[in-house]
């Protein structure tokens, strides 16, 4: 076997289980996203349990961050600022939405539900 087939057999196994775990996250109606922490804010809490808390910033923070952004870019403007949140904050200036993150460019030409899952899969 050459090295170079080598090489890719190797980069293909590498992709092919992140792609095995994460894969039903592809399919169409499903998100890679802790959203049940939507429903178990407070004026909901009482009906649905979390299943995990600690990712609240995912669910509150980077995920609408992302979806914000990839409106934004779609539309054709780049979102230095975000009226929805407050009276209106800085959005390129805050280093957590990672706006210039390179697999974040997936969610800037997809749709951001499976963009997700993508990012995670090239992440792993």
């Amino acid at each position: 076997m050459t090295s170079a087939r080598a090489d890719r057999l190797a980069v293909l196994a590498l992709l092919a289980v992140p792609a095995l775990v994460l894969g039903r996250a592809l399919l169409p109606g499903r998100v890679l996203s802790p959203a049940d922490l939507l429903v178990a804010a407070p004026l909901w809490g009482d009906a649905v349990a979390a299943a995990n808390p600690l990712l609240a910033d995912v669910a509150f923070m980077f995920h609408p961050w992302l979806v914000y952004a990839a409106e934004a870019i779609r539309s054709g403007r780049f979102p230095l600022w975000n009226p929805y949140a407050f009276t209106g904050v800085p959005f390129f200036a805050n280093p957590q939405t990672a706006l210039l993150f390179p697999l974040h460019g997936l969610a800037y030409v997809l749709p951001v539900p499976p963009a997700l899952a993508l990012i995670a899969i090239l992440k792993l």
